[in-house]
């Protein structure tokens, strides 16, 4: 057959796959079959099962068959098709060469948190485990579970905007009666915690972080080198 009889169809993870060392298997990145044949396209790509199609390193977040698969095909950069596979498959006729991206939805009970799936893919999030002082000046913690936010939010400004809620410990109090004072939970955020502290009332809601981005042998001081 002429050369023009055939197209050629590459298989790609989506970037947040990708970011996550999930590749497709050198046997399916690339297929040369007959424009007219769909069915020597499934059999030649694709023969169902995603552990076949997909490696996913030992490291990586997502987990067949934990994952929701989602495929997109592109001639160029429009946009032919979505779906799952039967559904993309029924929309397309090979007639150019196509670019097929995979995708993987990882939404999974209690990494959001105690509340379930949140509808957003867990990658694109950052949990951190909030810790409630017991009791004022005493130094002693309890967790009170965790907070899910996206990972590239910035928690602090968010949260000051309205733009979260939910933070436990925000609407306790603690009355002292010798000196007639309220005392609330302050705020701290150091890496995958966050810690909350019995201040008096009216302080601000977030403390200035404990930690110091300079300091990258985490020793407290900020040397010349590390300045």
């Amino acid at each position: 057959m002429r050369a023009e009889e055939y197209v050629t169809i590459r298989l790609e993870m989506s970037e947040t796959d990708k970011a996550d060392g999930i590749t497709v298997n050198s046997d399916y990145r690339r297929a040369r079959v007959e424009k007219t044949n769909t069915a020597t396209f499934a059999n030649v790509v694709f023969n169902g099962d995603e552990d076949d199609l997909i490696k996913v390193g030992t490291k990586s977040v997502a987990k067949l068959p934990g994952a929701e698969v989602t495929y997109q095909m592109l001639n160029g950069k429009d946009v032919i098709a979505e779906g799952d596979w039967s559904e993309t498959m029924a929309k397309v006729a090979l007639n150019q060469d196509m670019t097929v991206v995979i995708s993987l939805f990882y939404d999974v009970k209690g990494v959001d948190g105690a509340t379930g799936p949140d509808d957003v893919d867990d990658r694109l999030q950052k949990t951190y485990t909030v810790h409630l002082e017991t009791a004022v000046d005493s130094g002693l913690y309890s967790i009170a579970g965790s907070y899910t936010v996206n990972n590239t939010d910035d928690l602090e400004k968010l949260f000051k905007a309205g733009e979260y809620t939910g933070l436990y410990g925000l609407y306790a109090e603690k009355y002292d009666a010798a000196n007639d004072q309220v005392y609330v939970y302050q705020y701290r955020i150091d890496g995958d915690d966050i810690w909350a502290d019995w201040v008096k009332e009216g302080s601000a809601l977030f403390a200035t972080s404990s930690t110091n981005d300079k300091d990258t042998n985490g020793d407290g001081k900020v040397s010349c080198d590390e300045y």
